[in-house]
């Protein structure tokens, strides 16, 4: 908006526009939204041709956002081929969202679990939401191979959502082994009135399945294949190109309904960047959805959560033994009796916006 070509559009009368113009209560918003971050207070002509801009550009297939991204969150999300485009729109589902991003209340280093305390090896558990004491919630883990501590190895991540609200409510990322993220993601179910934890049974996966079942984590997910419903239910996420498939449609279906509410900019970061893309599998040219680039671990934890949530039972709320949560009046928390004391977000220095 410091460009000044960006006030005028070729052979428009804009002068003619102006007389008349009103903006939208969307571009009210925006106006708000750039003003209060970027002290740039926007003249009716820049919105005038931020509205042209979006007309021209819809006409092509392609989104104002991807092409003159208006805030850092914008500035991952993708278009061609970008599997969270919807066809049957002409908006950019993944733009509404990037207008919910919000820091997460907590970070968190650890929790207790049972008689012990489980490290997060640093502040790698974000709460945007504490449990509700009668919510029903849902803890999927997506698990790395822990190998290396570099930028391009893998995530292992955990989100949790909450079944009736579809609520994003907090979300584990972090470098470990699988037996380590196993136990993490425990301590957090266990936060979570005891969440119906899900995590694949082949793969990395295997072994955080085996940790949980050491620690005799009470709410593990069992495996049912959709298409033999008689068989017996197998413990732990069973993953194949169909369950992936399946497990990715309906978080999409999720994400053109507005249906999740998330406000977590590295799930945010890494949608934008998902793509479809030609696989070939037994000589035919097949589509998947595939990461252009970075990382798909939020993702896939997020899809996760939305698959195994049908089988989370309300009737834990009345057997859950809820973890004691105290909020101190500077907006602190206190996990448990005796358990760990964390300060307030206020109180804690701003990590970095990207890590």
């Amino acid at each position: 908006y410091t460009i000044e070509s960006y006030r005028s559009a070729r052979g428009i009368n804009v002068d003619g526009l102006l007389s008349s113009f009103k903006p939208t209560r969307e571009e009210e918003r925006l106006i708000v939204r750039i003003q209060e971050r970027y002290s740039v207070l926007l003249s009716p002509g820049q919105i005038l041709w931020r509205r042209l801009k979006t007309r021209e550009l819809l006409r092509t297939g392609q989104f104002f956002a991807q092409e003159y991204p208006e805030d850092i969150n914008k500035c991952f999300l993708t278009t061609g081929g970008a599997f969270f485009a919807d066809p049957a729109s002409e908006q950019n589902h993944l733009e509404w969202y990037a207008d919910q991003i919000a820091e997460p209340g907590w970070l968190l280093e650890e929790l207790p679990y049972r008689q012990s305390t489980i490290s997060f090896n640093g502040p790698n558990l974000a709460i945007w939401e504490l449990p509700r004491p009668e919510g029903v919630y849902v803890i999927f883990l997506d698990c790395a191979a822990g190998f290396g501590n570099s930028e391009t190895d893998d995530w292992s991540c955990a989100n949790v959502i909450d079944v009736e609200t579809k609520h994003h409510v907090a979300r584990l990322r972090v470098k470990a082994t699988p037996e380590q993220t196993g136990a993490m993601a425990c301590s957090v179910g266990l936060l979570y009135n005891q969440a119906l934890f899900g995590v694949e049974r082949n793969g990395y996966g295997a072994a955080a399945l085996q940790r949980a079942k050491d620690l005799s984590y009470p709410a593990l997910y069992y495996y049912v294949d959709p298409d033999q419903p008689d068989t017996k239910p197998t413990l732990g996420w069973y993953t194949t190109e169909k369950t992936r498939d399946m497990m990715l449609t309906k978080l999409r279906m999720a994400i053109f309904s507005r249906s999740l509410h998330t406000r977590d900019a590295v799930f945010l970061r890494e949608a934008g960047a998902l793509t479809w893309q030609k696989i070939k599998e037994r000589g035919d040219r097949m589509w998947r959805a595939e990461a252009r680039s970075g990382h798909d671990d939020t993702v896939i934890a997020m899809a996760g959560c939305l698959a195994i949530a049908d089988r989370a039972s309300p009737n834990r709320r009345a057997s859950s033994q809820h973890t004691e949560i105290l909020v101190t009046p500077t907006g602190g928390l206190v996990i448990g009796s005796s358990g760990p004391s964390f300060p307030s977000p206020s109180s804690r220095p701003s990590l970095p916006w990207l890590r």
